[in-house]
């Protein structure tokens, strides 16, 4: 049995996918990768033994330890079937790390205590992928974005900014910087002298 964590937690994104494989290399059970569960399958012990006598040369790769806790459960189940063959599909390479990209942000934020964020949107494949995340991981009641436009951006920029923000349904400000840009030229002038800014 593999059991592993899901979650952020700083740096690090734990996948999850546990799974459990029986004592002939097949795998009975393997979790969903990035999504918390509690998962039931039935194990026969008794199994691991006779497979070790079956195979010795497995005999190296597992341990079959008699030290096992039974666990009563005070529930009468009155019609009872065996679970088995639990599988779930390993998704492509790109969704795999859109999933850990999408966990690790939204753990970040809410064991950090934040529960919504502020990011720029400028139009670009850059900044639209990253709210399509953060609406995605945090849901985008919670997403605000802010359109910063200057004499630099094309007005194609801020129309498709705003286009991308109502088809994620997030929330969206539009605060001119032109007039924040020229109080730095006129503030830095003297330090410019003479150069081409």
């Amino acid at each position: 049995m593999y059991c592993n964590m899901v979650g952020g937690q700083d740096e690090l994104v734990f996948d999850g996918g546990s799974m459990v494989i029986d004592p002939y290399g097949v795998i009975e059970m393997n979790a969903p990768l990035f999504e918390e569960g509690i998962y039931f399958i039935d194990i026969d012990a008794e199994e691991a033994k006779r497979a070790k006598l079956k195979n010795s040369k497995s005999s190296s790769l597992c341990q079959v330890k008699n030290n096992v806790e039974i666990i009563n459960i005070n529930k009468i189940v009155s019609k009872k079937r065996k679970i088995k063959s639990i599988t779930s599909k390993i998704p492509d390479e790109n969704e795999l790390l859109y999933s850990a990209i999408k966990l690790g942000l939204r753990d970040y934020l809410v064991k950090n205590g934040f529960s919504s964020v502020v990011l720029g949107l400028s139009g670009g494949v850059d900044s639209a992928l990253v709210a399509s995340i953060a609406a995605d991981a945090i849901g985008n009641e919670n997403v605000l974005a802010l359109i910063m436009p200057s004499e630099f951006t094309s007005k194609k920029s801020v129309e498709d900014a705003v286009e991308l923000s109502l088809n994620l349904g997030i929330e969206y400000k539009i605060i001119s910087i032109s007039e924040l840009y020229n109080t730095y030229l006129d503030t830095l002038k003297e330090s410019f002298k003479g150069k081409h800014v």
